[in-house]
């Protein structure tokens, strides 16, 4: 008996995904998993020397693949990102919210300015390019999918990094 292979079960020929952070990780993964499966790819990321790694792995493997240096917490790097993914392939089908940062401090360590950077490239770039992204979709008159990857440590935390007992060390978050 023959198995269906990954593009049979998951066929997005056709379609158009955005991976952002997806220059290496599970980042880069996921892109190869959706370009495996049909679709062009829209890799993001800060810095251009993953980039091209992760792109020229991707066009080994037969992926059509852009590769786009920016920021999700810049307003106008998440207007760039989709304005060529626009130019370049149409559409957008396909939203993976991947990129992320964390400024490994305790809580009594940690200095205001990397925890609004943290925010504002987790939680309000995400928002942003979401908000972009779904405009697209539904001007397409198709809708699409948006997923949002988020770390273990927001459902379990990080064990006594926040508040420890008077006369111990803070731990740091694992």
């Amino acid at each position: 008996m023959n198995m269906p292979g990954l593009r049979e079960l998951f066929d997005l020929t056709d379609r158009v995904a955005i991976v952002t952070g997806g220059s290496r990780g599970l980042g880069l993964e996921m892109a190869e998993g959706l370009g495996e499966a049909g679709a062009a790819v829209v890799i993001t990321g800060r810095r251009e020397e993953y980039l091209k790694e992760a792109e020229a792995a991707l066009r080994a493997r037969g992926i059509t693949v852009l590769a786009f240096r920016g920021s999700v917490a810049e307003p106008d790097s998440v207007r760039q990102l989709v304005q060529a993914t626009l130019d370049r392939f149409g559409r957008i089908d396909i939203l993976v919210n991947n990129a992320g940062v964390s400024w490994g401090a305790p809580t009594l360590e940690m200095p205001l300015e990397k925890w609004a950077y943290v925010m504002e490239t987790n939680l309000t770039g995400a928002w942003m390019l979401s908000q972009a992204v779904c405009r697209v979709m539904v001007a397409q008159g198709e809708g699409g999918r948006i997923i949002n990857i988020a770390s273990v440590a927001g459902l379990r935390g990080a064990t006594r990094a926040a508040c420890p007992p008077s006369g111990t060390t803070p731990a740091r978050p694992e």
